[in-house]
């Protein structure tokens, strides 16, 4: 009887120990739900003031940032306009951009340069991260709904927890948004083609438009 106990205990004390080696690899996110307040009007990257509409209406036709600290996109310019024919005809060659990621509020975000040619195709992004690169999800369940939040938990997860900073690439013709991974230096997105050389603190992404040939 007393072995019988003993083995009892062994079978319990394994089940135990091995629950707990599993729930401590994993992401603190990866079950996590959350459940916003705020409307798809009021959210503040979709909604009537938020900041993809807001691209749209500028006429933004490529890849943008989209910087979940701030709430703020910047075009890369890597095309002018989803018109072909006007986009060869463009008169800009080279373009040059600078964006301080929350510096118009004075919080240092970090920054970003941006160079573009748009008549062919072609950016490239330099990303300095701030000291809270991480994403704040409580600043961002105040701020968005249930439907963007969730986007952004997705790409979260699929990067990996931790292998992500809170700048996210933005398509600005299907509105789409998609993390950084840390862990990808090479992928597509629609007809764009990304390389991204990753370094501590430090992020440069290659853009390039290559749509299929017919």
């Amino acid at each position: 009887m007393h072995q019988f106990k003993k083995l009892i205990f062994i079978v319990i004390l394994c089940f135990v120990t091995g629950n707990l080696q599993s729930d401590s690899g994993r992401s603190p996110l990866e079950n996590m739900d959350f459940y916003c307040s705020v409307s798809s009007l009021n959210c503040g990257i979709c909604g009537l003031n938020g900041v993809l509409p807001k691209s749209r209406i500028s006429g933004w036709a490529s890849i943008g940032l989209l910087h979940l600290r701030t709430l703020e996109v910047y075009d890369t310019q890597v095309r002018l306009s989803a018109d072909s024919k006007s986009e060869f005809d463009s008169r800009y060659s080279v373009l040059h951009g600078y964006c301080s990621f929350g510096g118009e509020y004075g919080i240092d975000h970090g920054y970003a340069h941006i160079n573009s040619m748009p008549n062919r195709g072609i950016a490239t992004v330099d990303i300095t991260y701030g000291i809270e690169d991480e994403i704040d999800f409580a600043f961002l369940e105040e701020r968005l709904c249930q439907e963007c939040i969730g986007k952004i938990l997705a790409e979260y997860q699929k990067a990996g927890s931790g292998k992500c900073r809170n700048v996210f690439l933005v398509d600005f013709q299907t509105m789409e948004f998609y993390a950084l991974s840390e862990s990808i230096t090479a992928f597509m997105i629609n007809n764009y083609y990304f390389h991204i050389d990753h370094a501590d603190g430090l992020d440069r992404i290659l853009i390039v438009y290559a749509p299929k040939r017919h």
